[in-house]
């Protein structure tokens, strides 16, 4: 008798949860319920390599012809709106952008959308296919996210398209070279680009993001860190010829790798 009551529970979560999908989908505009339907395009081919540059490599000169660029996109954009037009096309390219700052509590996004409404039935495209923002964001130690692309008193606005990247790398990236298990720490070689912080908040964005040497993500490794907090590292230091040391502030990562049980299952 006691085993009828979950099963039974899990039996009727499954249609209260279609009815709110269902009543979400009614409060969806024309244009919404085209996306859903389209289909989505195929994922880009995995290209992942340590030793690989950090994508295009742009001179100053060419960066500077991107942020004159990228000033144009909103004016083009309001043009467009006020016009009355369904939409506009950025033209495919690089564009460049700063960084976001703050005016009190205020967000400045360095590409803002003001002041844009439409009503449902007539929503206004901005397509951007084959257009790349960069974003050259500051390279100290990476806070929880970025503010690059905002939207501000805006309805029924579509940016479709746009590939959203940063000019800087924002993280420190390498293939481990040697590990040294009593000393708790990881030698790595960097990444070409990379550049290593000269100080350490110490501040829980202060973590490994372990992958394997594909390139796959290791979630079985970066389940030490949600609600634990046991990736962190104190600090980052060199070792010689380029390679540097990850100093751990937690044991747990190098017992876990070092574990049988848990190098039988995961390793």
């Amino acid at each position: 008798m006691n085993l009828l009551v979950p099963i039974l529970s899990a039996l009727l979560l499954v249609p209260i949860a279609a009815a709110k999908a269902a009543d979400l989908r009614e409060n969806l505009s024309p244009y919404q319920r085209k996306i859903l339907a389209s289909d989505s395009p195929p994922p880009a081919p995995a290209t992942f390599s340590f030793d690989a540059p950090f994508g295009p490599q742009f001179t100053d000169s060419e960066k500077a012809a991107q942020r004159k660029r990228g000033e144009e996109v909103i004016p083009s954009v309001r043009k467009a709106f006020d016009s009355g037009a369904e939409g506009m096309r950025i033209p495919p390219g690089d564009y460049r952008f700063g960084q976001e700052s703050y005016q009190g509590a205020k967000v400045i996004f360095p590409l803002a959308f003001e002041n844009l409404q439409r009503d449902s039935e007539h929503p206004f495209v901005i397509e951007a296919t084959g257009a790349t923002f960069w974003f050259d964001l500051d390279d100290k130690q990476m806070p929880p996210g970025h503010r690059c692309v905002g939207f501000r008193d805006c309805r029924n606005i579509v940016l479709r398209g746009a590939t959203i990247d940063r000019g800087t790398r924002g993280c420190i990236e390498g293939r481990i070279t040697r590990v040294d298990q009593e000393g708790n720490r990881f030698e790595i070689q960097i990444s070409p680009g990379i550049i290593v912080p000269v100080s350490y908040k110490g501040g829980d964005e202060q973590r490994l993001f372990p992958f394997k040497s594909d390139g796959r993500f290791c979630a079985p490794l970066y389940d030490l860190q949600p609600g634990l907090r046991k990736l962190r590292y104190k600090d980052i230091t060199p070792s010689g010829e380029g390679r540097y040391w990850i100093n751990m502030q937690d044991r747990d990562l190098m017992d876990r790798i070092y574990d049988e049980n848990w190098v039988r299952a995961y390793g």
